[in-house]
């Protein structure tokens, strides 16, 4: 049987450096048979780009019935040859991602201060405007911490069965934890109940066993004073639930002012049993 080369996806532009895609192979259990017809139907260059680095991984062992999965990357740097480590059941991988995304908040954590001719207390309330005789309160976009990570795990056949993939499908629907878990496999610190959701799962059978990557994200719980009727007021809120707040035009001097009034936190997401990944 001949060794086909199948692209997967299109070209990809890696932040305007490099372009990157991928492709699926079968054929052949012979990993050097599968680099050569790989290394031919590839192309050597894309565009301007003449450097260029495969990664092969087996998928699947089953002689001429053998699947491939294969990376190509052209870029500027030196050219590579790179076979993806092998994987065995038990096994687990750990990758992690910390920045910032933009969030849109109404209510500030401090008046640093005011300028003007006698300028009104909105009690933290940000963009105040007045449209048709009503105060609205506009808020603004900022910048809030986030921590996700990725976990690939090699499970045995007897484990992924049809029962555990409809759990952990479930388990989309029901993704806040509602016991600690723990930070990374083997790890001996927790994250607490309630900060931790479960973002989905990918997996890939392979000859003696799955493939699997679980998804997370971190969101702490959160203790913070604002003003609500001109009284200092602590709010906690857990990592997953959502504060907002009700607010009310109140008469100062001769102007009606908007000020929050009530701060609410709701719960908007189910909490499951982690314990159903088998992780």
């Amino acid at each position: 049987m001949a060794i086909t080369v199948t692209q997967l996806l299109p070209f990809e532009w890696v932040l305007g450096e490099s372009v990157q895609t991928e492709y699926r192979v079968v054929g052949s259990e012979v990993e050097d048979d599968v680099e050569a017809q790989v290394e031919a139907d590839i192309p050597a260059t894309y565009q301007d780009l003449a450097n260029r680095t495969i990664t092969l991984r087996l998928l699947l062992a089953d002689g001429e019935n053998s699947q491939w999965h294969a990376r190509a990357k052209w870029s500027r740097s030196s050219a590579t040859w790179s076979t993806a480590p092998d994987r065995d059941t038990g096994d687990n991988v750990y990758q992690f991602e910390v920045g910032a995304e933009s969030q849109h908040v109404t209510q500030s954590l401090e008046t640093i201060n005011s300028y003007g001719l006698a300028p009104p207390a909105f009690d933290g309330a940000i963009g105040v405007s007045a449209e048709g005789g009503n105060q609205r309160v506009q808020g603004i976009d900022v910048g809030v911490g986030f921590f996700r990570w990725s976990e690939t795990h090699y499970l045995t056949n007897a484990t992924v069965t049809a029962a555990y993939r409809k759990a952990v499908a479930d388990l989309v629907n029901t993704p806040i934890n509602d016991d600690t878990f723990r930070v990374a496999p083997g790890s001996g610190t927790t994250f607490a109940a309630g900060t931790v959701r479960f973002l989905g799962a990918r997996g890939t059978q392979r000859a003696d066993d799955w493939e699997i990557t679980f998804s997370f994200a971190y969101s702490p719980e959160v203790t913070f004073a604002i003003d609500l009727q001109g009284v200092p007021t602590n709010i906690t809120k857990g990592g997953w639930e959502y504060v907002w707040y009700y607010y009310q035009q109140d008469a100062s001097g001769a102007d009606l002012i908007t000020r929050p009034k009530f701060a609410y936190v709701e719960r908007v997401y189910e909490s499951g049993d982690f314990d159903d990944l088998g992780i």
